[in-house]
């Protein structure tokens, strides 16, 4: 078990403690067997519905600051764990971040780079493009002539982070102590997961390599562009990229034809991006996808990336391709796979519930016209009853559903038209030529 053991983790620890209290999350601090938990009861306001404790936990995370508040976008992508009500709420999230002062900016790029800033730039706007937990974003130009962004991590932000991951973890494992959960929600499988994504995000060697990567995958790909990357100028705690010209992809306000093409061209590079690359951007909400000013789409910040290997790839196509074609049992045969044998609920998968769901569901949309059809918002129903039948799809899975349900989202705002059908079968008839083997059994 992770020890507690500075003064400064206990009081943050103790800070924890309270902020659940307060937000009517008594019960949970008890059940950990922590001490003077009374003193905390004229706080509780316990109302019994899903909404109102969506709304409270969000309110708790939001309180107890940047990692938690990712944590609960983590827990967002968890449909087949959380009722929707839950999920809208932790969707919501809100990283209210104050902007660090120019000062410690400066400081913090003379630092990691070992040059003075004006032997850097021609110059620097002082006021950041955008400001989050991690880092904050300011343009700047080389000074061979190049219109730059440069991403500078906050100094501290690492120590801060781990400081929280150890507590994190402590109380995950006080959790599985003391309460009868099942093993497919263990609390410190689900932390351990959440570190291991927001240690590799802190890590701007881990998003310089995904930039060029990324840079490397699209180069040749008609209206997506990512960011080029001025690798010299890059150190553990500076990323320096291509400044692009451009607005959020859904705050565009150009002619119906343009934004058509947005649409379709978003969708299809998160598609290649899954089904092709096996690497994808995994946070694609429209403060990370840009329309630049020459009708292109951009996709900016890939701290947080995911991967699949040939055997996900594999899984998830032939998913989404049973699904298209109403092979229930199909269906079911790839969730029961995906699910590790850890991830089934005592009792074993309830076969014969899910397809009586799958026919439901899918059917139902079945019945819409053509271009209102959506295999993901069927799939998307089907996730959030999982339960039901035993089963929990592992994150690495639900991360994936998440980026199509988002990427999903954004081309329907761009094109309330938009023909998703369309753009899967298409691409997947590229692929299945392509990639013949990715529909065998």
């Amino acid at each position: 078990m992770n020890l507690i053991d500075t003064a400064g983790q206990i009081l943050r620890f103790n800070q924890v403690l309270l902020i659940l209290a307060k937000h009517g999350f008594l019960q949970l601090s008890s059940r950990l067997h922590i001490k003077n938990t009374r003193f905390y009861r004229w706080l509780l306001d316990q109302p019994n519905d899903w909404r109102d404790l969506g709304r409270r936990l969000r309110n708790v995370l939001e309180e107890l600051g940047p990692t938690y508040i990712k944590f609960g976008q983590i827990l967002s992508t968890r449909y087949d764990i959380f009722p929707p009500e839950v999920i809208e709420e932790l969707e919501s999230l809100q990283d209210a971040v104050e902007p660090l002062p120019f000062r410690v900016v400066r400081k913090q790029i003379e630092r990691s780079s070992g040059q003075r800033l004006n032997n850097l730039f021609a110059w620097i706007d002082e006021t950041p493009l955008a400001t989050a937990s991690i880092a904050q974003v300011h343009r700047a130009m080389l000074r061979t002539g190049e219109s730059v962004a440069v991403k500078v991590r906050k100094p501290g932000i690492e120590r801060k982070i781990r400081y929280d991951l150890e507590i994190m973890t402590t109380l995950a494992e006080l959790a599985e102590r003391n309460f009868a959960t099942k093993a497919v929600l263990r609390p410190t499988n689900v932390v351990r997961a959440f570190r291991e994504a927001v240690i590799e995000e802190i890590d701007f060697d881990n998003e310089r390599r995904n930039l060029l990567a990324f840079h490397k995958n699209f180069e040749d790909f008609d209206g997506v562009v990512i960011p080029r990357l001025y690798e010299a100028y890059c150190t553990k705690d500076l990323l320096v990229m291509e400044y692009l010209e451009g607005v959020r992809i859904t705050d565009a306000v150009r002619d119906e034809t343009t934004r058509k093409l947005a649409a379709k061209r978003s969708f299809a590079a998160v598609l290649k991006m899954l089904f092709e690359d096996g690497l994808y951007h995994a946070d694609p909400h429209p403060s990370n996808v840009f329309l630049l000013e020459d009708d292109r789409v951009a996709f900016l910040d890939l701290g947080l990336v995911g991967r699949m290997d040939d055997t996900m790839r594999k899984r998830f196509f032939q998913l989404v391709s049973a699904a298209y074609r109403k092979d229930y049992e199909r269906v079911a045969d790839v969730f029961q796979a995906m699910s590790k044998r850890e991830h089934l609920l005592p009792g074993g998968m309830n076969r014969e519930r899910m397809l009586e769901d799958l026919q439901l569901y899918l059917g139902r949309h079945a019945d819409l016209k053509a271009k209102d059809f959506s295999v993901f918002a069927a799939l998307k129903e089907f996730l959030q009853r999982s339960r039901k039948y035993n089963l929990v799809i592992p994150a690495e899975y639900t991360m994936i559903f998440k980026t199509l349900f988002t990427i999903e989202e954004v081309g329907t705002r761009l094109d309330p038209d938009f023909d998703l059908n369309s753009a899967v079968l298409d691409f997947s008839a590229h692929l299945f030529a392509k990639h013949p083997e990715l529909l065998e059994i």
